[in-house]
């Protein structure tokens, strides 16, 4: 069954815009993740702003929907808003982040999660709401193929 997933383009007075850190890949990437059971897309987007930012943060917009028809499980189909900072501070962002940074639109960092620019541009550039397929480049496939087979051979219990 095809996954469900919201993210957040999260913007400040200056136009900047919040990335994360990846710890699992290393790679930026915008704020956002899986929705729970018997949580809505805008509920997700916020909570996982805040587990992955510190920042609590409210929704001024709906950018779009994604679907993912590659992702493991199905597909996965995203929902992204766009929100602004209302309070908290980067020193209470969770595990999954090892660094939280505003970037300018025009300066983003080159280690960037390959869907992110183009949300980025959707969020920043379109009044109403896009609806995409998006597929992920080879490399990227790869990349997450081999992270994969590392995780399960770290995994492996000794042999003896």
């Amino acid at each position: 069954m095809p996954t469900k997933s919201a993210g957040m383009v999260i913007t400040d007075e200056q136009g900047r815009v919040l990335l994360i850190l990846r710890e699992d890949v290393r790679v930026w990437a915008l704020p956002g993740g899986q929705v729970e059971d018997g949580e809505t897309f805008e509920d997700a987007a916020v909570r996982e702003a805040k587990e992955e930012t510190g920042y609590d943060v409210t929704i001024d917009r709906f950018v779009g929907e994604y679907w993912r028809p590659r992702h493991p499980k199905g597909g996965d189909l995203l929902r992204l808003y766009r929100g602004h900072v209302i309070s908290g501070d980067t020193s209470q962002h969770g595990w999954e982040a090892v660094d939280v940074r505003w970037f300018d639109p025009e300066r983003l960092p080159r280690r960037l999660s390959p869907f992110a620019r183009e949300h980025i541009v959707d969020a920043l550039s379109h009044d109403h709401p896009v609806y995409k397929e998006q597929y992920l480049p080879w490399v990227w496939r790869l990349a997450g193929f081999v992270l994969l087979l590392r995780r399960r051979l770290r995994l492996r219990p000794p042999s003896h």
